[in-house]
C-alpha cells in the first residue's frame, strides 16, 4: 500500500472516530424520572378510547415506548391508598402497612386516615390552615423507591409528590421526600412534616389563581358532539349517577364563582396539576443534576368523576381525552426542559373502577349492589336477638368487618364463635362470593385459592378488619354511582407503560404483578430495592 492510500485511511479513520464521540451518548442513568399515577385508569381506556386520542399524549407513550398489556393486582382491597402505597413500596399491604384508606383502631375506638397526623400541620398560600392537623407517611412502614433515592445519593437527589389528593402523594414520595404537594380549595398545599413554608415557585403558581379561570367556562364536551358514541350521547342523564353540581347530570356543566374545591372532581383539576408539575419541574430544576431525581405525579380527578358516573359514562370518556392531552402538554414540557432521551415516564394506575351496576343490568350482567349500612344495621341485629349482643359490629368498612369481642366474652361467647355467626351470617346474603375470618385467613395456606392470597396480601393484622366479606362478579358495596376494590380484573387490570431514555419499543402480553415497577426504578436509579420490596423487577425495560 502506497503512502498516499495509508495516509487517506489515516485521515477517514480519524473521521470516523471524531463522529463516534461527537454523537450524544445517553447517560447510564436517566436524569429524571417521572412516574404518573392516574387514579381509577382501567387498562381498557387506553384502547377503547384510542381513537380520539392524540398522537402527543397516551398514544406516544404505547407507540415509543414499552406496554405491559397484562399488569394486574396481586391483593385486595383495590383502593386509593393501599395502591399508591404498593406501587413505590414494591410489596402489599402485608408488609407496608396501608390496608385501606383508612382503618377502625379498636384501642382509640376510632377510626384512622391512613396518613393522618395530628403532629404535623397543614402549610398553604397564606397560611389560612396553620395549626390544622396534616398528613405525613408515618403509617407506612416500608420504603419507597424514593426514599432509598435519597439515601444513596446522600439527600443530593430530588424526591417529589404532587397530586390532587394528598394520599396520591404522600404515600408515592416516602418518608425522606424533599415534599409532597397536593390541592386544597384550588391551590397547592403541603405539610409541616415536609418544610415550613411553600418554596417561592408554589407560591408564584398560586398566585395565577388558575382555578377560577379553568372553572369558568364550565365543563362542555371536549369535541363535536357527533364524535362521541351515540349510546353516551343519548344515555347522558342516567339516573344512578350523581351529579359534581346541583344541576342534572348532563353535558354542559356549569360552576359558579366561589366553587374552587370542586375543581378536583372536574378534568381540569388534572389541568391544573400537569401545569403545578411542569412549575415544580422548573422551580426544582428537575432533571438538570449530576443526580437523578424522582417526581410521581398523581391524577385523581378521574376517581370522583368514576365514582360519580361510572366506567361507561360520557363524562368518564370526555375526563380521558381531556387527560390525554393533558400528558401530551407535559411531555413537550419535559423534552424541552430536561431533553428528549433524559427521562422516563412511566404510566400506571393505582387501581381500576367499575360501570355502574345499572348500566351493567341494562346489558344483561350478573350485577347487584350491597349496602353496607344495611349489612351492619341487619347482623348488628342478628347479634342482639340471637345472643343478646348490642351493637357488636363496631365497624363495617369497605368489605371489612370490626367485631366487639370484648363484649362477647363477657356474655360467655368465645371469640371464635363470634367470628363462626358472622361467617354463615354473611353466606347467607345476596351477592356475596366468600367470607373468610382474619384469623382462619392468617393461619393458613391458599395455594389453591388465588383470591384468598389476594386477601391475604391485603391484610396487615394489627389494622385490618376481623371479618372479610366478597362480592361476587359484577356486584359491588354501594358507593354513589359505581365502586372498586375487588379482585375481579376490572379493578385489578391497569396501565404498566415504560417510555423514554432507553426504553425500547414494544409491548407484552405475560402477566406481571404491580409491585414489580418499584423494582424496577431502583434498578434503573442503580439503588437499593425498597427494604420490603417482594417482586421482581421487569426486565424487558432493563
Amino acid at each position: 500500500m502506497n503512502t498516499r492510500h495509508t495516509f487517506i485511511l489515516a485521515v477517514l479513520s480519524l473521521i470516523l472516530t471524531n463522529c463516534k464521540a461527537s454523537k450524544p451518548q445517553k447517560p447510564d442513568k436517566p436524569k429524571l424520572i417521572v412516574s404518573i399515577v392516574v387514579d381509577q385508569m382501567r387498562y381498557d381506556y387506553l384502547d377503547r378510547f384510542k381513537e380520539l386520542y392524540t398522537q402527543d399524549g397516551f398514544n406516544r407513550l404505547r407507540k415509543n415506548g414499552f406496554d405491559f398489556r397484562n399488569t394486574h393486582y396481586n391483593y385486595i382491597p383495590t383502593r386509593t391508598a393501599p395502591g399508591h402505597a404498593s406501587l413505590f413500596t414494591g410489596t402489599t399491604p402485608s408488609r407496608h402497612g396501608i390496608g385501606g384508606n383508612g382503618w377502625f383502631d379498636k384501642n382509640l375506638k376510632k377510626g384512622i386516615f391512613s396518613i393522618s397526623d395530628t403532629t404535623v400541620h397543614l402549610i398553604s398560600h397564606r397560611n389560612k390552615s396553620k395549626g390544622s392537623a396534616s398528613y405525613s407517611p408515618a403509617n407506612l412502614l416500608a420504603s419507597t423507591v424514593g426514599d432509598e433515592l435519597k439515601l444513596a445519593t446522600y439527600g443530593e437527589s430530588k424526591v417529589i409528590g404532587i397530586g390532587i389528593k394528598a394520599r396520591a402523594s404522600v404515600l408515592t414520595s416516602g418518608h425522606a421526600a424533599d415534599a409532597a404537594y397536593w390541592i386544597s380549595g384550588g391551590e397547592l398545599v403541603t405539610s409541616s412534616y415536609y418544610r415550613d413554608s411553600l418554596p417561592q415557585w408554589a407560591i408564584s403558581f398560586n398566585g395565577k389563581e388558575r382555578t377560577e379561570e379553568l372553572l369558568k367556562d364550565g365543563w362542555p364536551l371536549l369535541l363535536p358532539v357527533d364524535q362521541y358514541p351515540a349510546s353516551l350521547v343519548s344515555n347522558d342523564n342516567r339516573k344512578e349517577e350523581y351529579s359534581i353540581t346541583e344541576q342534572s347530570p348532563v353535558f354542559p356543566y356549569t360552576f359558579g364563582r366561589n366553587e374552587h374545591d370542586l375543581i378536583g372532581t372536574t378534568p381540569f383539576g388534572n389541568t391544573l396539576l400537569t401545569e403545578a408539575a411542569i412549575a415544580c419541574i422548573e422551580g426544582e430544576d428537575l432533571g438538570q443534576g449530576d443526580v437523578s431525581d424522582f417526581l410521581i405525579i398523581g391524577y385523581s380527578a378521574t376517581d370522583y368523576i368514576g365514582h360519580r358516573y361510572g366506567a361507561g359514562s360520557l363524562e368518564m370518556m370526555d375526563a380521558y381525552l381531556r387527560l390525554d392531552r393533558d400528558i401530551g402538554y407535559l411531555i413537550d414540557a419535559l423534552d424541552q426542559k430536561v431533553g428528549d432521551g433524559n427521562y422516563v415516564i412511566v404510566l400506571t394506575a393505582d387501581h381500576g373502577g367499575m360501570h355502574t351496576s345499572e348500566h351493567l343490568s341494562d346489558h344483561h350482567f350478573h350485577t347487584g349492589l350491597t349496602q353496607k349500612n344495611q349489612l351492619r344495621e341487619h347482623l348488628n341485629n342478628y347479634f342482639q336477638q340471637k345472643y343478646g349482643l348490642t351493637d357488636i359490629v363496631l365497624r363495617l368498612k369497605d368489605e371489612q368487618v370490626y367485631l366487639d369481642f370484648e363484649q362477647a366474652t363477657r356474655k360467655g361467647i368465645t371469640k371464635e364463635e363470634v367470628e363462626e355467626i358472622a361467617l354463615n351470617w354473611f353466606k347467607k346474603q345476596e351477592g356475596i362470593r366468600d367470607v373468610v375470618s382474619k384469623t382462619d385467613l392468617l393461619s393458613r395456606s391458599f395455594k389453591n385459592d388465588e383470591v384468598r392470597q389476594m386477601l391475604k396480601r391485603g391484610v396487615y393484622p394489627s389494622r385490618s378488619g376481623d371479618v372479610f366479606f366478597m362480592h361476587e362478579p359484577g356486584w359491588q358495596s354501594k358507593y354513589m354511582a359505581a365502586n372498586h376494590g375487588t379482585a375481579y380484573t376490572y379493578d385489578t387490570h391497569v396501565p404498566n407503560v415504560w417510555y423514554g431514555w432507553k426504553i425500547p419499543q414494544g409491548e407484552s402480553v405475560e402477566r406481571k404483578e404491580i409491585t414489580s415497577i418499584a423494582p424496577t426504578l431502583s434498578m434503573m436509579f442503580r439503588v437499593s430495592l425498597p427494604n420490603a420490596s417482594s417482586t421482581v423487577p421487569l426486565k424487558e425495560v432493563l
